[in-house]
């Protein structure tokens, strides 16, 4: 079944024993990591991903960045975030979009330099 699969191939072995619930009783980290393998499983080139760490606490929005930078190894992924500690998590290159024009783009580390 590709569902039991996809959980062991992402890190997600743990969930396999509750493909029986709802999805919609499950935390909302899982519900989003869910739904990114749900949309992994039509093997799409490029994965757009909107704010996915909004009202997750710290250790579960990291939880999910890493999925989605595994992910990135395999395909394009391009996610929309307004944290920049998560940004400087996840990319490898940050663009910044102001009034639906591009104003800056470039490697993370350049775009966000230590202070």
């Amino acid at each position: 079944m590709w569902a039991r699969e996809g959980l062991h191939r992402s890190g997600l072995a743990e969930l396999v024993g509750r493909l029986h619930e709802p999805a919609a009783g499950l935390s909302l980290v899982w519900q989003r990591m869910l739904a990114v393998l749900r949309v992994l499983n039509g093997d799409p080139r490029v994965l757009f991903v909107g704010e996915p760490t909004t009202g997750l606490d710290e250790d579960d929005a990291l939880r999910l960045l890493a999925l989605l930078k595994e992910e990135a190894q395999r395909r394009a992924v391009l996610i929309a975030l307004h944290n920049q500690r998560h940004v400087r998590f996840v990319a490898d290159r940050a663009v910044l979009l102001a009034g639906g024009v591009v104003q800056e783009a470039r490697a993370t580390q350049a775009f966000f330099p230590r202070r």
